[in-house]
């Protein structure tokens, strides 16, 4: 009759050889006659023997992050009974034989405790611990192999948390790709796990994961998939390149939406060395090609919407980069629908912003440059500054009718705003009039029509 013993073993299989040879090495451990063996072989079948032999064992294989190392596991199934089996591993993709239990990040609080418990016996305590805590909790988004390199970065150098949030803003290179697999129980930096993971991806995954690390971690509808990326060069199924992603845990998918972990973003883009943004620039046409419709028209923002957070992000990137095309059209068209939500906030900058570009891009008169112009005057207005406004409305005016001329329907539509603006600030027939023939408006009918609502 078998005897049932409680035993827990550890055996890291990050590799088909590691895991043979880790298997062996639980001779040692077991104290089994084969430890003195030479052959890794009989040494690896004896562990085996012995676990068919001693119910009640609890076998972890752990980082089978390789599709070879998945591969052996998956082999060795059959001669594992009698106690239980726990992979780890960020692949998702396993037989019938292994129920996938997947893992999700930790909460704030709960990142928050992990960083103040671990670090407890050797960081330089200061009395905002607790706020700093939870400022590296969010800033590492609860991922747990990089809480846990902080923690041991923190004490090997006896850090403060707030010294390692200065590290992590101007030294992320070095924080990213520093492990010490004593200190951390692991053997991989966050840097060193995804490159494992990269490298045996597609090439169409890669460039997928290039263009979406720099949008937002926030969820990305997958009807943007079916947007094709402009001069992208790859033909894959874009959604074949997704559930390669899924399949090493660089995605996480939802029925119609999937993210991406904003360090996975950070480390992608640090990794790929891409001086000329080439894949920067693709993602900005991308999004500029998906986000369509009137941004003030509230029946186009079910497309919108989704879109909003990764147009916000891209064009953060884009601008910092340099680029102004079509960096300043969404962000004039970003711009206009926080507008029409009541998102002055949001708005004003982005609105400033496309204007300063247009103006160093196309000149200082240019139809671009008025129509932005028209959109920051009428946020201006919606936010009791019709004093700021107005002298931006006259210089629209005048741009349109020396480009365009004052019949042209925008031009209408910028005059109409300007009289009514002019209206609300008590101007009288006989000065709206001179304004307007300061403005170019040369047609007498047109100045005595814009005047029938005012009293002298």
């Amino acid at each position: 009759m078998l005897r049932t013993i409680l035993v827990d073993l550890f055996v890291v299989a990050d590799s088909a050889e590691a895991l043979h040879r880790n298997l062996a090495g639980l001779c040692r451990l077991l104290e089994l006659d084969e430890r003195i063996e030479t052959d890794e072989n009989r040494q690896r079948d004896a562990a085996l023997k012995w676990l068919r032999q001693n119910p009640g064992w609890l076998l972890i294989f752990d980082n089978v992050d390789t599709e070879e190392a998945a591969i052996a596991v998956e082999n060795l199934l059959s001669q594992l009974s009698g106690g239980h089996l726990l992979v780890t591993s960020r692949q998702i993709n396993w037989s019938g034989s292994l129920v996938v239990l997947p893992v999700d990040t930790l909460s704030v609080n709960a990142a928050t405790e992990f960083l103040l418990d671990r670090t407890a016996a050797r960081r330089r305590q200061q009395s905002d611990d607790n706020v700093q805590a939870s400022v590296l909790a969010e800033t590492l988004d609860g991922l747990a192999l990089a809480l846990e390199q902080a923690s041991a970065y923190i004490l090997r150098n006896r850090l403060s948390i707030a010294d390692y949030l200065k590290k992590w803003h101007s030294q992320r290179e070095i924080v990213l790709t520093w492990s010490d697999s004593r200190l951390m129980q692991y053997p991989k930096s966050v840097a060193v796990t995804w490159q494992t993971s990269f490298d045996q991806l597609i090439e169409s995954a890669q460039q997928l994961l290039q263009h979406v690390a720099w949008i937002s971690p926030a969820p990305i509808p997958e009807s943007l998939l079916e947007m094709p990326i402009p001069d992208g060069r790859i033909e894959t199924d874009p959604f074949t390149a997704l559930a390669e992603l899924e399949s090493y845990s660089l995605v996480t998918r939802t029925n119609d939406s999937f993210s991406v972990h904003r360090l996975v973003q950070d480390v992608t883009r640090r990794q790929y060395k891409d001086p000329e943004h080439i894949r920067l620039t693709e993602t900005l046409r991308w999004l500029d090609a998906a986000f369509i419709g009137d941004p003030q028209d509230v029946r186009d923002w079910p497309v919108l919407n989704p879109l909003l957070p990764h147009a916000q992000a891209v064009v953060e990137y884009a601008d910092a980069a340099g680029m102004t095309t079509p960096t300043a059209r969404l962000m004039n068209q970003m711009g206009l629908m926080y507008l029409t939500k009541s998102l002055y906030r949001e708005a004003e900058p982005l609105m400033r912003r496309a204007l300063a570009i247009d103006e160093a891009s196309f000149g200082e008169d240019h139809p671009n440059v008025a129509s932005v112009l028209n959109n920051l005057a009428q946020l201006l207005k919606a936010t009791n500054r019709l004093a700021d406004a107005e002298p931006l409305m006259r210089r629209a005016l005048v741009i349109l009718i020396e480009s365009v001329g004052a019949e042209h329907p925008y031009s209408r539509t910028v005059m109409n705003n300007y009289i009514v603006s002019l209206q609300e600030l008590g101007m009288t027939k006989m000065r709206l009039k001179r304004i307007l023939r300061t403005c170019s408006v040369r047609d007498e009918a047109v100045i005595a029509g814009a005047g029938t609502a005012f009293v002298d």
